[in-house]
């Protein structure tokens, strides 16, 4: 057996070299479909199926906090805290900051920023992960330790320190607080999120006591024996006593478990399924093309068949060696598709490296290979199984004497590939054109204002040196007052967020509507803004006035609501009648304020999300030491960063300028996702109508060389040129129909299986099937044109002549 394979494959290997076009042609449609099928794999396998890179990953999960209105929040310390001395069913329960911060680092020579998360002392433990180089976290205060102590991430060691293993045991300014540099993390820490720093949570602070304050996430390893039902069981219990405990905070709040891979891949498992689908139909079309391909050539060695079956060779033996032939072409394209794979992999870690995590794990490893050489020989043998079956059930013998001609029936088997690939072509066509249009409508999304030459940067004030309101307020007065100062600077306004850079929720209830329960109130986007905010980000003022600089310390506490918030709070009576209104917030106490102004609904997070229900506050009355800058710019928001850096130096040389990007860049990470899952379905659909049109050319031209006698006799007999053309393009078209009958209720049927990834556009919109129905008709058409040209210039002389 083993020695009829290698006979079998040195006369593939010889007969494929006597034909280099056809050899070159298959080898570069399996590279295509194969290539683009292994890229898809390997991130895949790396993203989705390999387990976190982990100690026993499936016992680790993450906590959620969870309340009527939004089931993935935060969890407040001292309810974490409580649930880690209550439950028996973890090993142990860490808890880290769910949103890192933007700290400053001062090394004595120059300020910079750096990302910043908080965590319990026993983080690394659960996840039960050692640094590269030093120690955990010490002991706590109260035990005798320090706040004061810093993990490095490997990532900021190698660009800070440049992998100086002496940095360990020295310190580290961090917003004017010396910390000792304990450690330095490995690579495979940042499961949840690339930071810069760990510090240990310090429980002790004030606002650490505070249950309606929710900010961390929770992460557990599970005891043996002990599974994710089994731990929501006695979690849910936990949560109801401490509803009973404290109604006023916990009432209607439990804490939701979820497999940690979920929480760290889960955004990411319908897109990443979706494209691998995608380019699984691309490979069906490669082979689809190659099988006809295969069965045109085969048709041309009828001669060449019919003599070897004449001398012999069994029908077995011709099938085994089509199957040689296509084995060895695909095994040649898995090859060259490996080194296309490694060029899409590096155009995807450039394209979407803020969109998928695990990327730095995506390799061309073992596991890899093995699949392509798995996927090619499969390819080799599919592309080459209706081939064989058709010569398994011809009658060589009867060919031998008609060897010499190049007539011969229609092959319906080629025509039934080419229909296959028209259909394929059409469920990616259609799919790309469902997300294209889901795109397009984001991009329209009125986002309430204009992000057009707007800037954004925040500074941090550590409270040593700027320890009350006062002096913070002073500082960022000043600020003001130099970018102000910049020519290139139209308006500037202070916030504590700017749209699309985070969520702060808290509740509130009209002061004449106390609610019952307490946490029954109204949860709702807070931001802290300074004066002009609104008229600086371009937002309609659609009742009373803006915060003023005037709203400050000394006078009553104000704010301002958007309207959905005033439609909510006060419906038949906004916006005018909201003036005035008294409002409760809870801002870690209850604090009144007069509702002064109503703006227009912002869509602050993302412009695929609905709307939210937002109060903005008088900052100068709750100012922050951490606040961002909104500057309008008169030309190219770039363009003011030096000065603005300038600005900075001169009133505190040593503050860094951390998060500086336009409100267009920022929009741009958002759409990100979609965008790259729509460009890459996008380039799968081009490549299978590609394929589907060479398919459909190859056919056709084939189609004529089989009936070129004919076609001189009819043009003999009088047929005009532009009839013989019209017998092909309608043999093209009635293929492209019939491929597009099958093609249009299969594309509909996938498309509802990503329904959930469009938006404002319906899975089964007219419009995009009309148009990939259109585009597949305009391609087929083109296909068919230069065989039909080809058909109306037979000479009807030199097709009848007999050879």
């Amino acid at each position: 057996m083993a020695a009829e394979m290698i006979s079998d494959l040195r006369l593939a290997l010889r007969t494929l070299r006597r034909r280099p076009g056809y050899s070159l042609v298959v080898t570069a449609v399996f590279t295509l479909g194969l290539g683009g099928t292994v890229a898809l794999f390997a991130l895949v396998d790396a993203v989705l199926i390999q387990p976190l890179p982990l100690s026993a990953p499936e016992r680790l999960v993450y906590g959620y906090g969870s309340f009527p209105l939004n089931d993935s929040a935060s969890v407040s310390p001292p309810d974490f805290l409580d649930y880690r001395h209550r439950s028996e069913s973890f090993e142990a329960l860490a808890a880290h900051t769910r949103f890192p911060s933007t700290v400053g680092v001062f090394d004595g020579t120059r300020p910079e920023s750096a990302s910043a998360t908080y965590v319990s002392r026993n983080y690394l433990d659960v996840l039960r992960l050692t640094p590269t180089h030093g120690r955990n976290f010490g002991l706590a205060p109260e035990e005798g330790g320090t706040d004061d102590e810093v993990l490095l991430s490997h990532g900021f060691w190698q660009r800070h320190y440049a992998g100086d293993t002496s940095a360990v045991g020295g310190t580290l300014r961090i917003e004017d607080r010396e910390h000792t540099i304990v450690g330095v993390l490995p690579p495979t820490a940042p499961i949840l999120g690339d930071v810069d720093l760990y510090m240990p949570l310090r429980f002790g602070q004030p606002e650490f006591s505070v249950r309606r304050f929710h900010f961390l996430g929770a992460i557990g390893r599970l005891k043996d024996g002990i599974g994710l039902a089994a731990a929501q069981q006695e979690v849910d219990a936990i949560a109801a006593d401490l509803a009973r405990i404290y109604p006023s905070s916990n009432d209607g709040w439990r804490l939701r478990l979820v497999p940690l891979k979920e929480v760290v891949v889960g955004a990411v498992r319908t897109p990443l399924s979706l494209l691998l689908a995608g380019i699984s139909l691309v490979l069906l079309v490669a082979c689809a093309n190659v099988g006809a391909l295969t069965l045109a050539r085969s048709a041309t060695r009828s001669g060449e068949l019919a003599l070897r079956r004449a001398l012999g060779a069994g029908r077995g033996g011709l099938v085994r060696m089509l199957l040689a032939e296509n084995l060895v072409l695909a095994v040649a394209g898995g090859a060259s598709g490996l080194l296309l794979a490694a060029y899409l992999l590096d155009g995807v870690a450039a394209l979407a490296s803020e969109t998928l995590p695990r990327l730095e794990e995506v390799s061309l490893d073992g596991r890899v290979l093995a699949f392509t050489l798995v996927t090619a020989v499969a390819a080799g043998a599919i592309s080459a199984i209706l081939p064989a079956l058709r010569l398994g059930t011809a009658n060589l013998q009867s060919r031998l004497d008609a060897s010499r001609t190049t007539t011969s029936s229609p092959s319906r088997l080629r025509d039934g590939l080419v229909v296959a690939q028209v259909a394929l072509s059409v469920v990616l066509l259609v799919s790309s054109s469902l997300l294209l249009r889901s795109l397009r409508e984001l991009d329209r999304v009125d986002l309430g204002f204009s992000p057009a030459s707007l800037l954004t940067a925040a500074v941090s004030l550590p409270e040593s040196r700027y320890p009350t309101t006062p002096t913070q307020q002073g500082f960022f007065d000043a600020l003001s007052s130099e970018i102000a100062s910049l020519p290139e600077v139209e308006a500037v306004a202070l916030a504590d967020l700017v749209p699309f850079s985070g969520h702060n929720d808290t509740f509130l209830y009209p002061e004449d509507r106390p609610p019952e329960p307490p946490s029954a109130g109204f949860n709702t986007q807070v931001r802290r803004v300074g004066a002009d905010y609104f008229s600086t980000l371009g937002v309609t003022l659609e009742a009373g006035r803006e915060i003023q600089s005037s709203d400050g310390p000394g006078s009553p506490p104000v704010a301002v609501i958007n309207s959905k918030l005033a439609k909510t709070l006060f419906p038949g009576r906004w916006p005018l009648t909201a003036l005035g209104e008294r409002l409760v917030i809870d801002v870690g106490e209850p604090v009144t304020v007069t509702v002064v102004g109503v703006v227009a609904s912002l869509q602050e997070h993302s412009p695929g999300q609905p709307e939210n229900k937002a109060i903005y506050l008088a900052q100068r009355q709750l100012t922050e030491g951490a606040t961002r800058l909104l500057i309008r710019t008169r030309g190219e928001p770039s363009a003011v960063v030096p000065g603005l850096r300038d600005a900075l130096r001169r009133l505190d040389p040593e503050l860094p300028l951390a998060e500086i990007a336009s409100l267009e860049e920022h929009l741009a990470t958002l759409t990100a996702g979609p965008r790259f899952r729509t460009s890459l379905l996008s380039l799968f659909g081009v490549v299978a109508l590609l394929l589907a049109a060479v398919g459909l050319y190859g056919l056709l031209a084939h189609h004529v060389a089989e009936r070129r006698r004919e076609l001189g006799l009819r043009q003999a007999l009088g047929a005009l040129p532009a009839n013989l053309a019209r017998l092909v393009v309608g043999r093209g078209m009635v293929l492209t129909a019939l491929g597009l009958a099958l093609g249009i209720p299969a594309a509909l049927a996938a498309a509802r299986l990503f329904d959930a990834l469009l938006f404002g556009v319906e899975a089964g919109d007219p419009a995009s099937f009309l148009a990939a129905a259109v585009l597949v008709a305009l391609v087929a058409l083109v296909s068919c044109l230069l065989p039909a040209l080809r058909a109306s210039r037979v000479e009807p002389m030199a097709a009848l002549r007999l050879n």
